[in-house]
């Protein structure tokens, strides 16, 4: 899926480009220091864990916003721009969300299952599929 990505005019854009360029060094596992249990499915792609570190990174920029933002030193003028830009920061992250479950679900055939991540693995939560993004949802009707 990456390199359909990275070849196609259509989703070249500074996004996803810097999710292309997330060193193997710089990876972020998602859930370290917590306990998920379930069934593992399957682990992680690349472009999959790269698709994580982006949104980790991009909710860390979110949060320093808030912080900005509830600043005594911010001016309204500020808070009104940081609001933009972590409205922005958060969209951002949604899409690029969506677009790991995407992956996660078309490569590995999961489109019923109900699904979580540990560290880099892909886990059953053996519940409905209540968590399936609403888009995914509303293609396959349920």
């Amino acid at each position: 899926m990456a390199s359909l990505i990275s070849m196609s005019n259509a989703f070249k854009g500074d996004l996803i480009e810097e999710v292309l360029a997330i060193q193997t060094k710089d990876l972020r596992s998602p859930t370290k220091n917590m306990e998920i249990t379930g069934e593992v499915l399957g682990k992680m792609n690349n472009f999959e864990r790269q698709l994580i570190t982006k949104v980790i990174n991009l909710t860390d920029q979110a949060n320093r916003l808030v912080e900005k933002i509830n600043s005594d030193d911010t001016t309204q003028g500020e808070v009104k721009k940081l609001k933009r830009d972590r409205l922005t920061l958060k969209r951002k992250s949604e899409q690029l969300q969506e677009v790991f479950w995407f992956s996660v679900m078309d490569r590995l055939n999961l489109w019923e299952k109900s699904l979580t991540i540990s560290e880099w693995s892909i886990l059953d939560k053996g519940e409905d599929s209540s968590d399936v993004p609403a888009f995914i949802k509303d293609l396959l009707n349920l």
